[in-house]
């Protein structure tokens, strides 16, 4: 699905040498500075990783800026916001941080892998919340944030296998999306798709 529909919702790639991030001896950047998120915002193309990026406390601390209390969804909302509230973002292109912890108990697996009621409403719900975020600061660019999820979470949701009630309440939730989605008609398509997904399968 992503293969064919990806660059519709999505928009192109990011090449790793374009001509954009070459200065003028023809060297690639090392650094992208922008002073907000309207400068550049193929920025919202990396993924929302909380730990690939430092944040300075006073932005954190000045903006009130929280976790939301979902299960998944949450690293997305926190950077959003983080960026939407920046003073000036800094880019490292080819900087290599690997801290990974392989978890090795079936007990101590992600609470992602079970594909429960919960985590598919906690997942719609916080692209509402990071939708609502967008349109609170008026940031005009909220499908190129999330339509990759949203393509994401339709695939989640066919794994689902939930009553009605549960289905409802997330048809529901989607309903309301759709209404505030006001980022064009591939978002408004986009989502009436995702109406649809709920409604017959």
């Amino acid at each position: 699905m992503e293969n064919i529909f990806s660059p519709l919702f999505y928009g192109k790639k990011i090449k790793k040498y374009d001509t954009d991030n070459l200065n003028a001896d023809n060297d690639y950047i090392k650094e992208i500075y922008i002073k907000n998120i309207n400068e550049d915002i193929n920025i919202l193309k990396i993924l929302p990783s909380i730990w690939t990026k430092i944040y300075k406390r006073d932005l954190i601390i000045e903006n009130n800026i929280k976790f939301p209390p979902y299960i998944s969804g949450e690293d997305l909302n926190f950077v959003v916001e983080s960026y939407l509230n920046a003073n000036g973002i800094l880019f490292l292109n080819e900087v290599f941080v690997t801290d990974y912890y392989m978890r090795d108990s079936q007990d101590d697996k992600s609470v992602t892998k079970n594909v429960s009621f919960k985590l598919v409403f906690d997942s719609l719900k916080s692209y509402k919340n990071c939708l609502d975020l967008c349109n609170k600061y008026e940031f005009k660019h909220s499908a190129l944030i999330l339509n990759p999820f949203l393509l994401n979470w339709i695939k989640l949701f066919l794994k689902f296998k939930g009553n009605n009630n549960e289905k409802e309440k997330i048809l529901t939730l989607a309903k309301q999306m759709k209404k505030s989605y006001n980022d064009g008609f591939i978002a408004k398509l986009l989502m009436s798709f995702t109406i649809f997904i709920i409604k017959f399968f």
